[in-house]
């Protein structure tokens, strides 16, 4: 019996362990330096959420000096890649089938200075989910390669989404960036429910991929009719697969902080069926043998 339980846990600890992310290897990415106007000429939009003003209408606070009203002091990130050790970020369907995998992901700098980074689990989950959802949530698959990006700057922590295009510099022109985490550190979606979760990266996915499909480079008209129309289209369009795309949360992201996927999950479920019934079997083989019966003392 014991023998059987010691195989048991061996088998469930290598099964659930191969879907664990490897840690990257630690090595320098290289630093990219884009100076502001080049730069704020490529990030087509910033997804910004910041408290609006008591007034009836709210107008972002616009740098006169800059091509891009919300986001204007982007100039330095790392690029992570198989080069200095980033494992492939994969990107699934709404059939949980992985139908890509994103080789670059772009690191913001924190300050001037502090670009090292470390992705966590959560944040490979987080940003292939996010990944997923731009994908599927077009007419169709994004055709061309693109980046992730992860934004840390501490100086537009408002800032929780951007779409980029146009640096010929990298191996992609396309970005997509997303916040997860605040400046305190504090993460913005891996505690809450996977409902909750599945609406607000949804919501955000189905926005930067609008500009993905409307690319407007004037800021003035980024988010008029055109882009307005292509997200009011995609994001009704996926309301009505929610179930599919919350499928997919609960499938590629651990619940309320616990640590543990759908598979390993029924991996644990099959381990307590086997030994319970395992139980249940040596409970009844020994219950069934009979005590022998001392002769002797009966003649007595």
């Amino acid at each position: 019996m014991l023998l059987r339980f010691l195989i048991l846990y061996n088998t469930f600890y290598i099964a659930s362990s191969t879907y664990k992310w490897n840690a990257p290897t630690k090595l320098k990415a290289p630093i990219y330096e884009i100076k502001r106007d080049i730069f704020n000429k490529k990030v087509i939009d910033s997804y910004t959420a910041d408290a609006s003003s008591p007034s009836i209408t709210h107008d972002p606070t616009i740098d006169l000096n800059s091509d891009n009203p919300y986001k204007s002091n982007i100039t330095r990130f790392a690029v992570y890649n198989k080069e200095v050790g980033l494992i492939p970020i994969p990107v699934y369907d709404l059939n949980n089938l992985q139908i890509k995998l994103i080789e670059d992901v772009f690191i913001e700098c924190y300050e001037y200075n502090d670009c090292e980074y470390d992705l966590t689990e959560d944040d490979r989950r987080e940003l292939s989910l996010y990944a997923s959802f731009i994908d599927s949530s077009g007419i169709t698959a994004i055709g061309v390669p693109y980046s992730l990006g992860l934004i840390r700057s501490k100086y537009s922590e408002n800032v929780l989404g951007m779409y980029t295009q146009g640096f010929s510099e990298l191996n992609n022109q396309i970005g997509f960036w997303i916040r997860l985490a605040d400046n305190d550190n504090n993460r913005l979606y891996t505690r809450w429910n996977n409902e909750k979760k599945t609406v607000a990266l949804l919501d955000l996915a189905v926005h930067e991929r609008s500009h993905y499909d409307q690319p407007t480079y004037n800021n003035n008209a980024a988010h008029c009719d055109a882009f307005q129309s292509n997200y009011n289209y995609l994001f009704q369009r996926a309301a009505r697969q929610f179930d599919l795309y919350k499928l997919l949360t609960n499938t590629e992201s651990p619940s309320s902080g616990l640590d543990l996927s759908l598979r390993e999950v029924v991996l644990v479920i099959i381990a307590a069926i086997f030994f319970v019934i395992s139980f249940v079997l040596a409970v009844w083989y020994f219950s069934e043998k009979t005590v022998p019966v001392n002769k002797n003392y009966l003649n007595y």
